[in-house]
């Protein structure tokens, strides 16, 4: 059996059209066409019903979705994890990072992570601080960066950088650095 056809099989079943399935692919129509008959004839089963260009799925197509969609899942998950392997990781970190922190402070941390530790590779998913925790907490990332604690009972914060806030305006006449420390209360 081809995972081809299997890929096939599930993008045509969800759209229950070849020609969409055909353009989602970048395949041509009669090519879709040609590989759900192939897994037909591997399976001894039908898959759609055909009525003129309409296309409807079995219930056999039914009851085979499901397990299509576990065996190209499993095959993709698996072919990413040899692709890692074949680049030098061993191991992966997700981190959550809400998008100011992505823009300034992430990146110097992220070079002197990757030169210390270069076979692990690291995915940044760019998230609202409020939403940090629960992707932590969840456990789809493996760390967060906020700015703010997160309110998860599972989940601990601590803080690992002081930002400087700087207060801008236009120059105003006669206004010195010690009028800004007035109104800012330092």
């Amino acid at each position: 059996m081809n995972i081809k056809w299997l890929e096939t099989f599930v993008k045509a079943a969800k759209t229950e059209n070849f020609r969409q399935a055909s353009e989602e692919l970048f395949l041509t129509q009669p090519a879709v066409t040609k590989q759900i008959k192939r897994l037909e004839q591997e399976l001894d089963i039908q898959l759609f019903k055909r009525s003129g260009k309409a296309v409807k799925l079995t219930p056999e197509g039914t009851a085979f979705l499901k397990r299509a969609e576990k065996m190209t899942s499993c095959f993709q998950e698996n072919m990413a994890d040899f692709n890692e392997w074949r680049q030098g990781y061993t191991r992966t970190l997700s981190i959550a990072c809400a998008p100011q922190i992505a823009s300034s402070f992430l990146p110097e941390l992220l070079n002197r992570f990757v030169s210390q530790f270069p076979y692990i590779d690291v995915y940044i998913d760019v998230a609202k601080s409020y939403e940090i925790g629960e992707k932590v907490s969840a456990g789809t990332a493996d760390l967060g960066l906020a700015r703010m604690p997160s309110a998860y009972m599972n989940t601990t914060s601590l803080k690992v950088n002081e930002e400087p806030v700087v207060l801008l305006g236009p120059l105003l006449e006669g206004a010195d650095e010690s009028f800004f420390w007035r109104i800012t209360g330092s």
